[in-house]
């Protein structure tokens, strides 16, 4: 569960909360995601293939820019 107060201003996207993994502060606070939690998410949601899935994020996620509060995405180095 996501202290809305605590982190009031920070972008987030929508429906994707249970993939944060922590915060990071670069020069402003942001949520981090797990990309491998997001493309299990959209597998099992919306049953997309695992390129399928890659490609949106590609697509919604990472081409978002929202100021210093845009959220940044993990990539674990065992990621498929």
């Amino acid at each position: 569960m996501i202290d809305e107060e605590r982190y009031d201003g920070l972008v987030k996207f929508d429906d994707f909360d249970e993939c944060i993994i922590g915060t990071i502060t670069d020069d402003a606070e942001k949520f981090v995601y797990s990309y491998v939690k997001i493309l299990i998410k959209l597998v099992e949601r919306d049953q997309m293939s695992v390129d399928e899935a890659r490609e949106w994020v590609d697509f919604n996620m990472e081409g978002l820019h929202c100021e210093d509060h845009s959220p940044a995405i993990m990539y674990e180095l065992d990621a498929p």
